[in-house]
């Protein structure tokens, strides 16, 4: 009977609906019903008549809408509507009365269809106006999780120096300190050196390791910073570009090793009597030392390139959720090492004290632990703030043979989004050639 009467009245020229729209979508209004409230709190108290009441604000704006459907295709307006309501997060609103509400929260809505109605569905709806997020409980960005990994491999590489510094000056007081300190600077000279020479880069170390141990972690630094920013880290050369980092790490953490294979020096595992000018030896502690101070250099640039792939992913998607999971472990794994390298070397300096009779001063090892749990935890973050960002990942079957162009279309109506299905799909043989049944990984919507 309504349906009737609408009809009846747009012929007359009478507009007795109220247009509205959400997400887009238009419908028509029967009535609108808006309340306004505030929140307050009532003060009261034994034998005394009244109340304080304090006003704690205005509360979020109800609406409610009552929307009629009509025409030959109201089926197809409710879905379009639903379609809508599914959207996560809120939307524009526009009012019959107020106009556009740009941040409107759906709530429910209500859907009355009655018999003697033919061709038109009534539909409650309630939204409430949304506000802004407060910055105080807002996720980090990308660029800020990004410039917080730089600022906590700043001050990892810090305390790597110094740490690296103090181990040599307690060599000096040592009997045959000042050989074990030519041999650890020869290992440092030697890790540059091939850094160079792999990179093909013609900024060779400059500084005197002797005079200054600390510029060990600061030329190696440069070094592999110099190469990173040659690197590829946004479109199609993402996956590229890290592998390219992450093999240079490795070849770092294993050059001092390799100095003392390829010298054919012996290894000194235990204190003996000669002196070490009469023979080519090296401790194994001198070498876990440069190791772990290599370490700690590759951990930092790697965990600033893996942030930068993911700040570039949140702009410009050219990963899997699989291949960010993949990414982040990488670097997880590299400072698992390092933090083993630390408590053991935190352990052996507390034993050697312990057996002296002293105490050992491990608050440089302490701060150097904190600051890769740190970059561990804000990478792990900043992964999983881009991985919840993007739909959930399905499998979903092919029903007619066709290219990812046209599949893009009739899954998401984004022909666009063919380059995202091939992403999502790197064993695909031929992506012009789409046999039915096949399944193919996509996103949920």
């Amino acid at each position: 009977m309504t349906d009737f009467i609408s009809q009846l009245a747009a012929l007359a020229g009478i507009d007795t609906l109220m247009q509205a729209s959400f997400r887009g979508v238009e419908f028509d209004c029967l009535a609108t019903r808006d309340t306004l409230a505030r929140t307050t709190v009532n003060y009261a108290y034994p034998y005394r008549d009244g109340a304080t009441v304090e006003d704690q604000g205005l509360n979020p704006v109800n609406f409610r809408i009552t929307a009629f459907l009509w025409g030959r295709d109201w089926k197809q307006q409710l879905k379009s509507l639903i379609t809508a309501f599914k959207a996560s997060g809120p939307g524009e609103l526009i009012h019959p009365v107020y106009g556009s509400i740009p941040r409107a929260q759906f709530l429910e809505a209500g859907i009355e269809k009655q018999a003697e109605t033919m061709d038109g569905v009534t539909v409650e709806l309630v939204f409430i106006e949304s506000g802004e997020e407060q910055a105080l409980f807002a996720a980090a960005s990308a660029d800020q999780s990004a410039q917080s990994i730089t600022s906590t491999g700043n001050s990892l590489l810090d305390s790597a120096a110094s740490a690296f510094s103090t181990a040599m000056s307690d060599l000096r007081a040592l009997e045959n300190g000042v050989e074990r300190i030519n041999t650890i600077v020869a290992e440092g000279e030697y890790v540059l050196d091939n850094v160079s020479e792999e990179i093909q880069s013609a900024a060779a170390s400059v500084s005197n390791l002797l005079d200054t141990p600390a510029a060990l972690v600061s030329d190696l630094k440069s070094l592999v910073s110099t190469f990173s920013d040659t690197l590829t880290l946004t479109g199609s050369g993402v996956t590229s570009g890290w592998q390219q980092a992450t093999r240079l790490a490795q070849h770092v953490v294993s050059y001092p090793a390799k100095y003392v294979q390829n010298r054919s020096v012996t290894t000194i595992t235990k204190p003996f009597r000669l002196p070490l000018s009469q023979v080519t030896a090296v401790r194994d502690s001198d070498t876990q030392l440069v190791t772990r101070t290599v370490r700690l250099v590759a951990v930092s640039e790697l965990a600033e390139v893996a942030a930068t792939i993911l700040q570039n992913e949140s702009t410009t998607p050219s990963l899997t959720s699989t291949q960010i999971e993949q990414v982040t472990n990488s670097v997880r794994t590299v400072i698992v090492d390092a933090l083993t390298d630390q408590r053991t070397a935190l352990q052996t300096a507390e034993t050697l004290a312990r057996a002296s009779g002293l105490t050992s001063d491990g608050r440089v090892h302490a701060t150097i632990i904190t600051h890769l749990q740190t970059l561990a935890l804000t990478l792990q973050r900043q992964a999983a703030a881009l991985i919840q960002q993007r739909p959930p990942l399905i499998t979903r079957t092919v029903t007619r043979r066709c290219n990812l162009h046209l599949l893009a279309f009739d899954w998401y109506t984004d022909a666009s989004r063919a380059g995202e299905l091939l992403r999502l799909n790197p064993s695909l043989g031929n992506p012009n050639d789409i046999q039915p049944g096949m399944t193919l990984y996509a996103y949920a919507k």
